[in-house]
């Protein structure tokens, strides 16, 4: 995560600092200087760790021994991150053209076969797992996996060919 220092002293508070993070990220937010503090929220200890889910202010009020309070606040912006739909595990028969999508937008894709696109079309040889990222260009990411399964044709042959009478059973292997 991010850290941010805001020092507070006399009358005074110096915010260090704002930041932007990508969606998921955490902030850690120092109060250094000043006899107590007050976050915003009620808190009344020195850091705050915050997930970030939205761009916002973060203030805070210090609190001289005197009683001299100063306030300031930092901000945190949050940054566009891409947010892939998960792609559904899957599979197809062996030597099967499979096609998978990326659920989401972003200004890049990077796939685990090496593709760069938003899709990816592959033979299935082997069952695999592929890995997706999406990237904007601000460095914010999202990630997805995918199993792809191998279906394999069924091997069978019938032993002769045989003449049965209507509603005679008999076993095919």
């Amino acid at each position: 995560g991010h850290s941010i220092n805001i020092y507070v002293s006399e009358g005074s508070v110096e915010a260090l600092g704002d930041t932007a993070v990508c969606l998921g990220e955490t902030v850690t937010v120092n109060a250094i200087g000043s006899a107590s503090v007050l976050w915003e929220n009620g808190d009344t200890s020195r850091s705050q760790t915050l997930a970030v889910t939205e761009s916002k202010y973060i203030q805070v009020i210090g609190t001289s021994a005197l009683g001299c309070t100063a306030t300031d606040s930092v901000l945190v912006t949050l940054l566009e991150t891409p947010q892939l739909t998960p792609i559904n595990d899957t599979g197809a028969c062996f030597t099967f053209n499979i096609t998978l999508t990326a659920g989401g937008e972003a200004d890049l894709y990077t796939w685990s076969n090496g593709d760069n696109t938003k899709s990816t079309t592959f033979k299935v040889r082997n069952p695999e797992t592929l890995t997706l990222i999406a990237e904007n260009t601000n460095g914010c990411f999202d990630r997805d996996t995918v199993q792809v399964a191998r279906y394999l044709k069924p091997v069978g042959t019938i032993d002769r060919d045989t003449t049965i009478c209507e509603g005679t059973a008999i076993d095919i292997s």
